[in-house]
């Protein structure tokens, strides 16, 4: 396949978004979100466990994803890595908020081939109150570019507003957060289907959907220990379903996890026709 002509394996993440069952205190279940309910009842969909200790790390999610291994080793290769190794090209579109975390969590102290890095950052006041979209229009933006680009093997992309409301603790603010992807789920929904590329969607952890507990009535600002989301979409996948669950709803609370963030590589190695290494103990979702 030439240089201009690649079919991209896109992982977009969404940070901040856990599941949990709908009630007063969840962001998320309060949401409107019209496109996101079409598509999770449209392509596969499942929730991953994202929890491997009692103190939640997003950075060490980060790590777990990358390396396909709830304990991951030292001198494991990670997904970059392996890519690299097989002269794949890939890009990370992230902003200064998640650079560390898509960087040197996803591919270590090294500079490897092939690759490239685009950091994004909030041209807009810095009032999050009033912009509870922070930089996501503009990961979009730069998103929708390189996957019509057709020149990468494998992007990731991480949406950080819904992590960074979550933490100032404001309910109305967190939904109209997590709102505003809807429409840009749309649009990169839209460039994938028109390139033949395929889209995950997922996240690291969880904190909206736990942001006031019921309990006490007191708002949670820590990140959680609730599965997250992956869906798949692409051409080839419509109608599908991943494992035994079948959505009923659109609301995919009601699942119970199919797999966990290490599945997440091997299934990416799998869509690439590329051997999974026997130091991922995770395993393809599909």
């Amino acid at each position: 396949m030439t240089e201009s002509n690649k079919k991209p394996i896109v992982l977009l993440l969404v940070d901040g978004w856990g599941i949990a069952s709908a009630n007063v205190g969840n962001a998320i279940s309060n949401s409107r979100m019209p496109f996101l309910e079409d598509i999770i009842g449209n392509y596969p969909a499942t929730i991953l466990t994202s929890s491997f200790t009692k103190n939640i790390k997003t950075e060490n999610n980060y790590t777990v994803l990358s390396s396909g291994n709830t304990r991951p080793g030292k001198k494991d290769k990670n997904l970059l890595e392996l890519l690299s190794a097989n002269n794949k090209k890939w890009a990370i579109i992230t902003d200064p908020e998640k650079y560390s975390a898509s960087t040197y969590f996803l591919f270590g102290k090294k500079r490897l081939e092939k690759s490239k890095i685009i950091l994004v950052k909030n041209n807009l006041e810095t009032n999050y109150f009033s912009n509870p979209e922070t930089t996501s229009p503009f990961i979009a933006q730069e998103l929708i570019k390189i996957i019509k680009k057709r020149e990468f093997d494998f992007i990731t992309a991480t949406f950080s507003n819904l992590d960074i409301i979550s933490r100032l603790g404001d309910f109305s603010t967190t939904v109209k957060a997590f709102e505003s992807l809807d429409k840009l789920f749309k649009k990169i929904v839209k460039v994938t289907l028109e390139n033949d590329a395929i889209l995950i969607i997922s996240s690291v952890v969880g904190k909206a959907e736990n942001l006031i507990d019921i309990k006490t009535e007191t708002i949670n600002k820590k990140s959680t220990l609730n599965p997250v989301p992956f869906i798949v979409i692409s051409k080839n996948f419509e109608g599908k379903i991943i494992g035994q669950n079948k959505i009923l709803s659109s609301d995919i609370s009601l699942l119970t996890p199919n797999g966990s963030l290490a599945d997440i590589a091997p299934t990416i190695l799998k869509l690439m026709d590329l051997s999974q290494p026997t130091t991922m103990t995770g395993k393809s979702l599909i």
